[in-house]
């Protein structure tokens, strides 16, 4: 048979035209300037960034392996896995793009930070980009940093300790949230000062109960008017008036009181203690306080001072705070307050004092919560008085939620005008509240009218 030249030629051009239109054949190379284009992969000899090439296929997004882009007439060619035009091809172990179009392990930070906001830190021994290398990178909701992930803080394998080994000013996890906080208890609150857990904070106590909660009933003390610690023992007098267990000689612990008020102020001022706890019911004498310094006496068990012939309690020095006592029965004032001397009170009461109820002359009294009643009268250079006298108080004299009621002679006198909020007078025998001293009586007892 004879054959046709011009037959032979147009068949195989035809056969090379319809293979040219199935498949991009790749490349080999040594240069980039074999490569008709992209660059020349010098690891595996191949033109990269070309249709059929093994690498990104043009208009194909997304990691290497993915299926071939036909609209540029590849049939059957695919990404070869490792190999990228950009770093979004890559991910896994070998997250970022080399220079070689290889996806290859992160070196720092940057890097990916620049690939995914998400995941901006790069953990060098395994190369990948994680959200997290410590907890201090990590927010509040998920603040624990495990195996490169910033999860909840009673996640599985998460430590007892992540929430202290993140910060020292939020050490515990909270259970129901998973969130690291100051406290979940008020066992977790070790500055002395902040000694009460609230809504997961530390704060200053506010009452005896949370403190008597927290360690216990002795003393159950809590210095509120101080710098709102719960007392400890070892700062505290105990005042018991009981015959068989309390001595002017005992050091003053719980279990062996002092029996008298005076002795336990002289006893708390020589041994540089904080506090005198004054129990009751048994009465006790009459007190002095003549300062300096601070001292607080606080009443439990219905603590009472009966004077008999003195002054209840006398503060003629230093700075005194006292709450919890009933003062009464005394043929002197129930309490006098000398020139610079100042008196707290709280939640007190003053009562049938033949002298007066409380008797200020150049001194500070705040006075809180309490009630005067049925004192008087007494007689100051000839000024008679009932319930309170104040003359020539200090500019810090208050009076707040205090009741003056049925004394024998003005319910309240003053020198001058002083403070007075929510105070109720009424019933005294003469005049309920003194015009010179600038404030009137509340009208009727309620939240904010007169002592609860």
């Amino acid at each position: 048979m004879r054959i046709n030249n011009w037959a032979l030629v147009g068949f195989v051009f035809t056969t090379l035209l319809a293979a040219s239109c199935t498949r991009d054949r790749a490349s080999t190379c040594v240069t980039n300037e074999e490569c008709e284009t992209g660059v020349c992969d010098l690891v595996t000899n191949l033109c990269i960034g070309q249709p059929g090439d093994g690498g990104a296929d043009v208009g194909t997004a997304g990691m290497d392996g993915a299926a071939p882009d036909t609209s540029g007439g590849d049939t059957i060619s695919s990404d070869t896995a490792g190999t990228c035009a950009v770093s979004g091809d890559c991910g896994g172990e070998k997250p970022i793009c080399g220079g070689q179009g290889l996806c290859v392990a992160c070196a720092n930070d940057a890097q990916c930070l620049g690939v995914n906001a998400a995941a901006p830190f790069c953990e060098v021994a395994s190369g990948k980009c994680v959200a997290c290398l410590q907890s201090s990178q990590c927010g509040e909701a998920a603040p624990v940093c495990s195996s490169g992930a910033c999860v909840a803080c009673n996640a599985t394998g998460v430590a007892a300790t992540a929430c202290n080994a993140r910060s020292a000013a939020k050490p515990v996890c909270e259970a129901s949230t998973g969130k690291c906080v100051e406290c979940v208890g008020s066992g977790d609150c070790g500055a002395a000062a902040k000694p009460i857990c609230s809504q997961n904070t530390c704060r200053a106590c506010s009452a005896d109960a949370e403190c008597v909660a927290k360690v216990g009933a002795s003393p159950g003390v809590c210095m509120a008017h101080d710098d709102g610690r719960c007392a400890a023992a070892g700062e505290t007098i105990f005042v018991e008036n009981v015959t068989a267990k309390c001595s002017n000689t005992n050091p003053g612990t719980a279990g062996m009181p002092i029996c008298g008020l005076q002795e336990g102020m002289s006893a708390a001022k020589a041994g540089g203690k904080a506090l005198v706890v004054m129990k009751g019911p048994e009465a006790v004498f009459g007190a002095t306080y003549p300062g300096p310094g601070k001292l607080a006496v606080v009443g439990q068990g219905g603590a009472r001072i009966s004077s008999g012939a003195g002054i209840g309690l006398q503060v003629s020095g230093g700075d005194l705070y006292a709450r919890g006592l009933t003062i009464s029965g005394g043929t002197k004032q129930g309490i006098s307050i000398s020139s610079n001397a100042k008196l707290q009170l709280e939640s007190s009461r003053i009562q049938n004092n033949e002298g007066g109820g409380v008797l200020v002359d150049g001194g500070t009294l705040v006075l809180t919560n309490s009630t005067i009643s049925g004192n008087g009268p007494g007689d100051l250079a000839g000024i008679l008085w009932g319930g309170i006298r104040l003359t020539n108080p200090t500019a810090a004299t208050r009076l707040d939620r205090v009741s003056v009621l049925n004394n024998n002679a003005p319910g309240i006198s003053c020198s001058g005008a002083v403070q007075g909020t929510g105070v109720l007078a009424t019933g005294n025998s003469t005049a309920n509240v003194s015009m010179s001293c600038g404030f009137t009586s509340c009208a009727t007892a309620s939240a904010t009218c007169g002592a609860p």
